[in-house]
């Protein structure tokens, strides 16, 4: 699995969805509060009459139903997110794993051409350089 493949980072897109979820939540918030102030509560101790107490009632249960659908639409909402972190942190690992099979590639054939050129008796310039390089970048020298 090639890397390379994965043309965005991450971690920006995890911020960049952490700002869009404050957004959202404030937006169910600010939602949430205008249902409540649509459809005030009313705690008076003298009981409603007639009419009137039943426009109250309906008032109080179209508010209910109101923060109901809202808190529902919320919790889908906070589903699909948690789902979608497990998706990038799947992605994640995938990459790990795919960069650290590259890595041990590389290293390998790093080795297998030292081994190469060590074995040569006579070495030009360019592959004395080349063989130093790996040296270092192998054995840390």
């Amino acid at each position: 699995m090639d890397p390379s493949k994965f043309p965005f980072d991450i971690e920006t897109y995890k911020r960049q969805s952490e700002i869009d979820e404050r957004y959202i939540a404030l937006r169910f918030r600010e939602y949430r509060n205008k249902i409540e102030e649509d459809y005030p509560t009313y705690r008076s101790r003298v009981r409603p009459m007639g009419r009137d107490g039943a426009t109250k009632k309906s008032k109080k249960k179209g508010r209910g139903i109101a923060l109901e659908v809202v808190n529902e639409e919320w919790n889908k909402f906070k589903q699909f997110k948690e789902q979608e972190l497990e998706q990038l942190d799947k992605i994640t690992m995938k990459q790990k794993e795919a960069n650290q099979q590259l890595n041990e590639r590389t290293q390998a054939k790093k080795i297998k051409m030292f081994m190469k050129l060590s074995e040569k008796e006579h070495l030009d310039d360019q592959s004395k350089k080349l063989l130093e390089k790996l040296g270092h970048d192998l054995f840390g020298d």
